[in-house]
């Protein structure tokens, strides 16, 4: 089975070893903006991640997220 296990590099970070994600100035980390109409929508900025990575790890390219798989023993009735 196939699952979205944190990156092994940035240990889900999305940020280069060594680097840190900062809060994002625009919404101040909550990742959401008040529209004009009042609704909140995801922060344009930070894509509503509330971070941003200025050195984006090179294994997951800042998402920090890599494919793994999991073994699963399931039982079906005859």
């Amino acid at each position: 089975m196939l699952s979205d296990d944190p990156c092994p590099v940035c240990l889900g970070t999305g940020a280069e070893p060594g680097t840190m994600p900062r809060v994002c100035p625009s919404c101040e980390g909550s990742g959401v903006q008040v529209s004009m109409n009042g609704t909140t929508v995801p922060c344009p900025t930070c894509l509503g991640r509330g971070l941003i990575v200025d050195h984006p790890c090179h294994a997951c390219h800042g998402s920090g997220r890599a494919e793994g798989t999991h073994t699963m023993q399931i039982r079906i009735p005859a």
